[in-house]
């Protein structure tokens, strides 16, 4: 940029880090948009996640059809105390749903609420 400034190009340089600096903005609006619509309710009868800004979607998920679950970490997530929930299902096209960005005792307890565990273990 500052070669470009020196060199008389200087509109073209301005107008690219504007350009930067709009484009930060708006991804920051959008994931906090995003972050306002999402939605992870747990019922008696199943689960239930809503998420989306432009396109909107909801995903419930019956207990009846629930496989199994994994609560996934990778380093950065570990580092600020972050998991995603994956529950796999039965009979139906859509085999998984992912939950992102969650507390991960949060993860947790909600695997545990899903498989009817609550907190014991199955031996």
């Amino acid at each position: 940029m500052l070669a470009g400034l020196l060199s008389g190009n200087w509109p073209l340089a301005l107008g690219a880090a504007l350009g930067g600096v709009l484009l930060l903005l708006l991804a920051r609006h959008y994931y906090r948009r995003y972050a306002a619509q999402f939605r992870c309710e747990l019922s008696e009868d199943g689960l239930l996640v809503t998420r989306g800004v432009w396109w909107r979607s909801e995903h419930y998920t019956p207990r009846s059809r629930i496989q199994h679950t994994e609560v996934k970490q990778g380093p950065i997530a570990r580092h600020y105390g972050m998991a995603t929930l994956k529950v796999y299902t039965a009979g139906t096209h859509l085999g998984e749903l992912e939950v992102e960005g969650l507390a991960h005792a949060d993860a947790l307890s909600l695997r545990d609420h899903l498989l009817g565990r609550d907190g014991r273990d199955a031996v």
